[in-house]
């Protein structure tokens, strides 16, 4: 009977835990595809559009880096999720802000109270967008770094 493997022989061309090949694989097409639907939903806005362009740019930088691994798939990831959290938290607050609107054009109430009502919700909303914004360009700094380094 042949002995089983041990857990320190491994052969050459095995990768170690750390090195798992599909490591961030996932961050091309889930940035294509979190890119074109911010993109398409922010027609609207311009800040939402660049957005959605930056993060497409990002998915198409790291479908395009060919052998290269990613270096950092968790900060690439945070950014992805962060500019997905904020696009959706921009969007609930807006929602919130035409509800309020409708509440208190239903009472009657008169158009001085309607614009002091609604500067907070305007400036959360351009708040969130701004670090949407951000979020999108870390994303595509780290994919162009990704996707250019010489490594």
């Amino acid at each position: 009977m042949s002995a089983p493997p041990s857990s320190t022989s491994r052969s050459a061309g095995s990768p170690t835990p750390g090195d798992r090949p599909g490591r961030g694989e996932w961050l091309a097409p889930a940035a294509l595809l979190v890119g074109a639907a911010v993109a398409f939903a922010g027609l609207g806005a311009p800040t939402v559009l660049a957005t959605g362009v930056a993060v497409a740019a990002a998915g198409l930088l790291l479908a395009l880096r060919g052998a290269r691994t990613i270096p950092a798939p968790a900060l690439l990831a945070s950014a992805l999720a962060a500019t997905v959290v904020a696009t959706l938290a921009a969007a609930a607050v807006a929602v919130y802000e035409d509800w309020q609107l409708g509440l208190r054009l239903a009472d009657g109430a008169a158009l001085g109270e309607l614009s002091a009502l609604l500067i907070p919700y305007e400036r959360a909303i351009a708040a969130l967008r701004a670090l949407a914004t951000f979020a999108a360009g870390a994303l595509l700094l780290g994919a162009a770094v990704t996707r250019f380094s010489g490594k």
